[in-house]
């Protein structure tokens, strides 16, 4: 039987967890989706904080610890941190959980940036708080470059023109339609919560400040080759640790470092990007597939359109990237202008388009195989 749960705190950036969390794990049953009061997402239908289609699930605000729908409340880190002051309530709302004899599980990217508040809940709780992570600590891995070696399994890049980009959506997606056609996937996300799916994370390398950017290079690379010796994998798919490059002069960025250095240690034979649907444009695609080849190892292989709108003036004024999200008709309006005459591939992947690019993918899997079985033969 299922072990219930419920979930906290539920913002737009978890709409994919909430999405895909039938279909990618068979331990647990979601039975409440709780978010702070503020988000404009109480009594709502949880794609409403992304303009999607209705998921069937209801969000709620915490009131009841003592709720004999589920057992456990998980708790996942935003990736903004500072927002609504989510640790302390977090803390408090897990106390309350916690005193009712229930189980709290904790997902982080890295224990060792655990929030004091929730640190100190752990001590007090010590069995019953769970901290869950996708780092994989019993999975050596070497920064000398000594065993640097290609990966011999195509790989996925899935990476967007921002870092708030539906990447964790397009990473499910995909995994679940290969999952679906019998195959076995490698996944490493940035997600807190790929964990709860079966997926790898990488940040204690990427995001690790003691180590030179070759020193990730040759850490990715050795860490995804003792993976796959372990699993023997059909194909890598990889979240880009960041947007896959600068998107402007007015708002900071880390330029697409992390990207580039991802690709550098597991070089991509695919690249799905996440564009938003004003600039999803043929020509403008085409530019950027140049440049990706370039700084990224991999031309465009196919695009998702996205509903999000970038909000321009809080770009210029405050320096950094504030994003709301249109209606999925727009998203149809431009795949119905532009799909025809542009050279890449586009999709709505949040919608319908994953399996067209799965089925994409493996034909062309399929066509590098028979030809590597042809030259074989005729070398013999």
């Amino acid at each position: 039987m299922k072990e219930k749960v419920a979930f906290y705190p539920f913002c737009s950036e978890f709409i994919a967890f909430v999405k895909h969390f039938d279909k990618l794990q068979e331990q647990y049953s979601l039975q409440k989706v709780y978010a702070p009061s503020g988000f404009g997402l109480l009594g709502k239908d949880v794609a409403h904080a992304c303009n999607y289609t209705d998921v069937g699930m209801i969000v709620s605000e915490f009131s009841d610890a003592s709720d004999p729908a589920w057992q456990i409340l998980m708790i996942a880190e935003p990736m903004n941190r500072e927002v609504h002051q989510w640790d302390e309530l977090a803390r408090d709302i897990g106390e309350a959980t916690l005193k009712e004899g229930k189980s709290v599980h904790y997902y982080t990217c890295s224990e060792r940036n655990i929030p004091y508040n929730i640190a100190i809940l752990k001590k007090a709780y010590p069995d019953s708080l769970v901290f869950s992570t996708a780092e994989a600590e019993n999975i050596k891995f070497t920064t000398s470059g000594n065993d640097y070696a290609l990966i011999d399994v195509p790989v996925i890049l899935v990476g967007g023109l921002i870092t708030e980009a539906e990447t964790f959506e397009i990473i499910c997606s995909i995994a679940n339609c290969f999952r679906t056609d019998g195959l076995h996937p490698l996944v490493l996300s940035k997600s807190a919560l790929g964990a709860l799916f079966g997926f790898y994370s990488a940040s204690h390398i990427t995001d690790n400040l003691q180590l030179r950017e070759a020193e990730k290079i040759y850490g990715l690379n050795s860490f995804v080759q003792e993976i796959i010796r372990r699993e023997m994998p059909d194909i890598v798919v990889l979240e880009a640790p960041g947007a896959v490059m600068r998107l402007n002069d007015k708002v900071p960025s880390d330029c697409g470092i992390r990207a580039m250095i991802m690709c550098e240690a597991v070089a991509p034979d695919y690249l799905v990007c996440c564009v938003p649907f004003e600039i999803c444009i043929g020509d403008l695609l085409s530019a950027f597939s140049d440049r990706f080849t370039i700084s990224l190892g991999s031309p465009i292989t196919g695009v998702h359109i996205s509903n999000i709108i970038i909000d321009g003036a809080s770009m210029t004024q405050n320096k950094k990237i504030t994003v709301t999200y249109a209606d999925l008709s727009n998203v149809e309006v431009q795949l119905e202008k532009e799909a025809k005459t542009s050279e890449i591939p586009m999709y709505d992947m949040v919608e319908d388009g994953t399996d067209e690019l799965c089925l994409f993918i493996r034909n062309e899997l399929e066509f590098i195989q028979i030809g590597g079985m042809l030259n074989d033969t005729r070398k013999n």
